[in-house]
């Protein structure tokens, strides 16, 4: 679905498609050589195990390079990110020949719980932040059978919401969705319909251009299997002084997949999963924070 969008793209011609294969355990990485196979600027590459979401973007970007050794710009998105805009690619070209930004993020729409990603804050949380972030970890996954009934619920009420009229869907966000996001530590400053520099950005689609691509091997820090990874580039980018940019001109839709796991104890497992993972990444943060490994 993702390249069946970005094949509509004004100017795709000009441009190389990647798709990457993360180490399935089905015959995925088979199916996508079968199904792209005639396709003259898609090419499909795999890994032989899951890398985790930072170190597979960047075993796809290596994989890129054995193609092209130079890209004006790399455009990093999930396989659930749609790009309707016909026009995406004129405004990151136009971005391109300024040369004045490295990293680009886009007004992310998630489309099933209705609500715009980006930017995620306007600057890194606070160590005290993190800190409280950790202990929810823990404490979520010290309670982690209450963790997962609750989030049976919420993928349930999501689920609902994402068939509603937008009439009603605007109360069951009003109602729903705001308080949750409000207690999650979304920034209410954050403004999606506002452009705004060197943000927190959301990674489901994230555009390098030359100023980041001449100077560094990856896209992102290897250092976690999920989550953080936005945090660990934003300070890595503020640190070596690399300007980052979000405008909401440039328009996505996430069509982030909603849980519908058919029993109790998959939620479970999810949420202890899940927390530790978020976990090990926000300490990694805060262990970059204290000291800095970008600093010379």
């Amino acid at each position: 679905m993702a390249v069946k969008c970005l094949k509509k793209l004004k100017g795709i011609e000009r441009s190389q498609i990647i798709v990457f294969d993360n180490g399935s355990s089905n015959e995925a990485f088979e199916v996508l050589q079968e199904k792209y196979r005639d396709e003259h600027n898609v090419a499909v590459g795999c890994s032989a195990c899951n890398l985790g979401f930072s170190e597979g973007n960047n075993a796809a970007y290596r994989f890129a390079l054995t193609i092209h050794h130079d890209y004006d710009y790399v455009v990093c998105m999930n396989s659930d990110v749609m790009i309707h805009q016909k026009g995406f690619l004129d405004l990151l070209e136009d971005y391109a020949k300024q040369d004045e930004y490295a990293i680009l993020g886009p007004d992310a729409f998630n489309s099933q719980r209705r609500f715009h990603e980006s930017p995620q804050h306007l600057a890194l949380p606070s160590t005290k932040t993190l800190s409280a972030a950790i202990k929810e970890c823990e404490d979520n996954i010290r309670n982690k059978e209450l963790v997962a009934q609750l989030q049976k619920q919420s993928d349930a009420k999501a689920i609902i919401a994402s068939h509603l009229p937008s009439f009603f869907v605007f109360l069951y966000r009003t109602l729903w969705v705001f308080p949750r996001r409000a207690l999650q530590g979304i920034k209410a400053e954050c403004d999606y319909r506002k452009t705004y520099t060197d943000p927190l950005l959301a990674g489901c689609c994230i555009v390098f251009f030359k100023k980041y691509l001449k100077n560094e091997k990856v896209l992102f820090e290897p250092d976690t299997f999920l989550y953080g990874e936005e945090m660990l580039l934003h300070l890595k980018c503020k640190t070596k002084g690399y300007k980052m940019i979000y405008d909401p001109k440039l328009k996505i839709e996430h069509k982030e997949a909603i849980s519908t796991k058919a029993d109790s104890k998959s939620y479970v497992e999810y949420v202890e999963k899940r927390n530790a993972l978020q976990r090990k990444a926000l300490v990694k943060v805060q262990q970059c924070m204290a000291n800095n490994p970008w600093i010379k």
